[in-house]
């Protein structure tokens, strides 16, 4: 029997937790967009953007972080409006930047933010799979 908190809900709405993802995820991805802007215009400001040494591999470095944002947003509405793709490309997303941070011992404190918030996509996407999933009618997901 629906309670009073269910009967509004969508039943084809994404859970709390992915909900709850999604928007960290988008937090994470404007920090990053940040970082990379900021690097790049450093570099550009600074006038070493290109000399050929450093400034050019600081301006190419600055393209990982904004390229990571723009994945990070991507992820975070298909994680949100249930894509079927999200879930696969969240799984890899995830393993790539568990990666990345794992490669980084350096990192420091942020690379282990990083870590923890992937490996909770990566568990969380790999209990709701289900919610990512159609039925081989094609219109209604599966349970």
């Amino acid at each position: 029997m629906p309670t009073e908190n269910t009967t509004d809900r969508d039943p084809n709405g994404p859970p709390t937790s992915i909900k709850l993802l999604a928007v960290v995820l988008n937090l994470y991805g404007i920090v990053r967009l940040f970082t990379g802007v900021f690097v790049l215009l450093l570099a550009v400001n600074i006038g070493i953007a290109d000399d050929g040494g450093a400034g050019t591999r600081a301006t190419a470095f600055s393209l990982v972080p904004i390229g990571t944002a723009v994945a990070t947003f991507v992820l975070a509405y298909g994680l949100w409006s249930l894509a079927e793709w999200a879930w696969s490309f969240g799984l890899a997303f995830a393993g790539v930047q568990l990666l990345r941070a794992g490669l980084s011992p350096l990192g420091g404190e942020g690379a282990l933010y990083e870590a923890a918030m992937f490996a909770a996509l990566g568990a969380l996407l790999s209990t709701k799979r289900r919610y990512y999933t159609v039925s081989s009618t094609g219109t209604s997901r599966s349970g």
